[in-house]
């Protein structure tokens, strides 16, 4: 089944409450006018109240069949991990129109 696509719009949190900065380096393909991201992206995140506080972000899944530069497309099936092994929570894919698989 497919899954809707991120873009520099999402909201994606970490369990302690800190938000993504995003800063794609995929300028390749736009989904709803914002830039998506790839498997190789790392987000940095910014106001985690944990004393060991989440500061990085890796994605260790994305899409199976779409591509941008041979890197997968993060899906919201995708599961993002902290500095610190927390996964992060995607709330809001950032549009709602393109899926990928």
């Amino acid at each position: 089944m497919a899954d809707l696509l991120l873009n520099s719009s999402a909201v994606i949190v970490c369990p302690h409450g800190g938000q993504w900065q995003p800063g794609a380096r995929n300028w390749r393909i736009k989904l709803s006018g914002a830039f998506c991201f790839t498997v190789g992206d790392v987000v940095t995140i910014v106001g985690c109240p944990a004393p060991a506080p989440c500061t990085v972000a890796q994605a260790v899944s994305g899409s199976q069949r779409v591509r941008s530069s041979g890197e997968a497309l993060l899906t919201t099936a995708s599961i993002l991990v902290t500095n610190d092994g927390q996964q992060l929570v995607i709330a809001n894919p950032g549009q709602f129109r393109s899926k990928g698989s």
